[in-house]
Order: structure tokens, then C-alpha cells, then sequence
């Protein structure tokens, strides 16, 4: 018998909620954040989010067996390693070690993998890895919400599990505040990742005083250009791999002189978050729903 699943993605200034039924996913909410737990730049897990959780359950009548939640990408890392064949026990030890200079040697680390290419030439794999006590505040915070959580996962994982991220090769950007974010797929398969760390605050505040079209123009088109660079690095070191589209996602997908600088200087189609997720708002739910899409097995290593 099929058990309603939720995804939840919890940003610095909202909460995503996706719903899936046997059917797919059948809706979603979203819930601003109160003031004493946003506009401080990262997410707060505690007491206080989890009595926010429920409270936003209780009043959308959300009803779920098992739910999903994105780790903050601030918390984790993650990353496409290219291994030998290995077996399960040797990916176990393997990959700690590979991912040693990311993680200052592992102290603390948990670890999860998912295998996304195999052949008899070697392996396709995404790794990742989080400080085991920010896993663990997660985990606390859903249990005193009462919501029984199946697994914690880094973003690359849950646009990985999108519907219309199955063939070519795209980019998912995530246009943040702080930062923007870089989620590159090649035939379903995560490539990489890459962090802009110039986000879209100040456009979207020109852009919603009104005062200096000019000025909010010049923030647009000098973020579409730091947007850009990485793209076309990441063609001169995988060519076979560039991404022919671009999707975006955040509060910069909802700043229309934003979008219009992209669609100018990006060098490939700026397309809509909707050929994703075909759904009203898709461009603030598609983490969510990817979480929802819970996978059936796990492979996660601690």
C-alpha cells in the first residue's frame, strides 16, 4: 500500500512543502518564515522551527506517512567522483577518503552516495558529505515537530530525482540572496556544482523600490556575467557535458530584469522551471518536490 510522502525545503526566508500521493505529487505550500527565524542569512534549527513545522502542517491539513528534507547547502558538500568498479564495502571506505580535502580530514563527517553510472570501466558517482551534528539538529527538530523524516539529502540529489531532469544536458540556478548556485546534469547524471557568492539581494531591492531602473539594470546584467564565467569554464573543461539549457530557480527567478539580463548573456536557453515540473510556482517548489520523491533504497554510509 502507497504511504503519502512530503518533501520539505527549508530556505532562510520560507518553507517549501511538496505532497506526493500514489499519483505523483498532488500539491505543495509555501509558509514565510516568521521574523525571528529569518533574514539571518542561514537556517535555524531548533526548537522554535520545529514548532513552525507543525503549526504549518496543522493548518494546511498536510497528512503524511514519511518525509524528505534539503540540507542547507551551507551544511554539506557534495560532488561527482569518477572511481574504479568497487564493491558497496569498498565504496564505504573509499569515499571518505576522496572526499578528504573537502571535509578538513572527515572529523565529525557523515557520508551518503548514490551510484549514477556503472559500467565495467569504472563507476559514476555522487558523493556527499555533512557535519554529523548539523544532520543530527535536523533530525531533532523533525522529531519534536512530530513528522517522521526518512532521509536528509543535499540539493544535487533532489533536482537528480525531477521528471524532466532524465535526458541532455542542463543547468539547474538557483538565484539566491547571498549567493547563487550552480547544479550541472548531463543525461540525468549530476556534474558538478558551482557557488557565485554574489547573490541577487540588492537587484531585487532596486527592483522593488522602483526608484533606479538604470542601477537595478547594472546589478542585473553584472550578476549575469558572474553567472556566465562558470558556464563557460565548465565547457572548456567538459565540452562534451556544456549545458544547453539553464532553468531558474529562487527569489531571482521572480525579478524580471534579471531574467531578461540572463536570457542576453548566458550563451545557452534560459528555459522555464515549469519544463521541470509542470506547475504554477514550480520555480520556488522544485527542491521540494524532489524531496518527495523519496528513492526506495538507501545507500547512506556514516
Amino acid at each position: 500500500m502507497f504511504c503519502r510522502t512530503a518533501g520539505f525545503d527549508i530556505g532562510s526566508s520560507a518553507v517549501h512543502i511538496a505532497l506526493r500521493s500514489k499519483n505523483g505529487i498532488e500539491s505543495f505550500v509555501s509558509e514565510p518564515l516568521p521574523e525571528s527565524l529569518a533574514g539571518q542569512g542561514k537556517v535555524c534549527f531548533g526548537r522554535e522551527m520545529a514548532d513552525f513545522l507543525s503549526g504549518i502542517c496543522k493548518k494546511h491539513g498536510s497528512r503524511f506517512g514519511t518525509a524528505s528534507v534539503l540540507l542547507p547547502q551551507r551544511e554539506c558538500i557534495c560532488c561527482r567522483l569518477d572511481l574504479p568498479p568497487m564493491t558497496d564495502a569498498q565504496l564505504r571506505v573509499n569515499i571518505p577518503y576522496e572526499l578528504r580535502d573537502f571535509t578538513g580530514g572527515g572529523v565529525g563527517c557523515i557520508y551518503d552516495y548514490s551510484v549514477i553510472k556503472s559500467s565495467e570501466n569504472g563507476l559514476g558517482v555522487m558523493a556527499a558529505a555533512a557535519q554529523r551534528q548539523a544532520v543530527n539538529a535536523v533530525k531533532e527538530t523533525f522529531r519534536r515537530a512530530g513528522i517522521r523524516l526518512k532521509e536528509v539529502i543535499p540539493p544535487e540529489e533532489a533536482y537528480a530525482r525531477l521528471p524532466g531532469n532524465r535526458g541532455g544536458r542542463i543547468c539547474i540556478a538557483d538565484l539566491g540572496g547571498s549567493a547563487v548556485r550552480l547544479y550541472i546534469y548531463s543525461d540525468g547524471c549530476y556534474e558538478m556544482t558551482h557557488t557565485v557568492d554574489f547573490g541577487c539581494l540588492e537587484a531585487a531591492r532596486a527592483y522593488s523600490s522602483g526608484e533606479s531602473p538604470l542601477a537595478c539594470e547594472k546589478l542585473c546584467y553584472e550578476l549575469a556575467e558572474n553567472i556566465r564565467n562558470p558556464v563557460y569554464f565548465f565547457g572548456f573543461s567538459r565540452p562534451e557535458a556544456v549545458p544547453e539549457r539553464i532553468y531558474l530557480i529562487g527569489g531571482g527567478a521572480f525579478i524580471p530584469p534579471l531574467v531578461e539580463a540572463l536570457k542576453m548573456v548566458l550563451p545557452v536557453r534560459v528555459a522555464s522551471a515549469r519544463e521541470l515540473f509542470d506547475a504554477e510556482g514550480a520555480e520556488s517548489c522544485l527542491g521540494a518536490v524532489g524531496a518527495a520523491l523519496q528513492r526506495s533504497d538507501d545507500n547512506g554510509k556514516e
